[in-house]
């Protein structure tokens, strides 16, 4: 059956049934789902950019029934990477109020609160005062986990020696993972032909072009 591609991105699944848990991201799961036994009223959940913070964070927001917003009025709010938050003076009151108000905040960023680039040292004050936990780099577990689920997420089918033969000589990285994936759906689309090893290693192995000379 020739496979149709229609332009658009696949629609991830951020339920709490789809989150592979593995070493990597196993205390931020637990700090996660024990909410609202949280030691304060935030937390600042950090790491690499795709290790699974948005979807951590819509775990804990259908939790919460908190929204992806900084409207201080809010019960609960979750906001994300707040490295590119370029009112920090708004931060620091949004902080502040929802401590005030004993709502519940969940920030995001890629790096711990450490190496922020805050020039507010108030601000810089109250980050490192929040609770922090990161996500790791990916181990196998969860990184061929992560394979299965960026392939379902656009309805492919794989099978599982075709995953083994990507993940063996695969860089180790989300970002990775997620561009190798679209490359290999693409290609698979293109040729009408199913994911299979000789198709992957065209993506991994791609024919070098031939210097032509005048």
């Amino acid at each position: 059956m020739t496979q149709l591609k229609f332009g658009f991105k696949p629609k991830p699944v951020f339920s709490a049934e789809d989150f592979v848990v593995s070493e990597a991201n196993r205390e931020a799961f637990s700090w996660i789902t024990e909410w609202p036994k949280w030691p304060g009223n935030a937390l600042l959940l950090h790491g690499a950019k795709s290790s699974g913070k948005t979807h951590l964070a819509n775990i804990w927001a259908k939790k919460s029934g908190a929204e992806f917003s900084s409207d201080a009025e809010k019960l609960a709010l979750v906001v994300e990477n707040i490295e590119s938050f370029t009112d920090q003076e708004k931060l620091f009151h949004l902080i502040n109020r929802m401590k005030e108000k004993n709502g519940w905040l969940l920030l995001t960023a890629n790096v711990p609160a450490a190496r922020l680039p805050v020039a507010l040292p108030d601000l810089a004050s109250r980050l490192k005062a929040i609770p922090s936990v990161g996500l790791n780099p990916p181990d196998d577990v969860l990184l061929k986990s992560v394979l299965m689920k960026l392939f379902s997420d656009r309805q492919l089918k794989v099978p599982a020696a075709a995953i083994d033969f990507i993940l063996s000589r695969m860089n180790r990285s989300f970002p990775d993972a997620a561009a190798l994936v679209e490359k290999i759906d693409t290609l698979s689309a293109e040729e009408k032909r199913a994911i299979t090893i000789p198709l992957v290693k065209k993506v991994l192995n791609p024919p070098q072009a031939l210097n032509s000379s005048e």
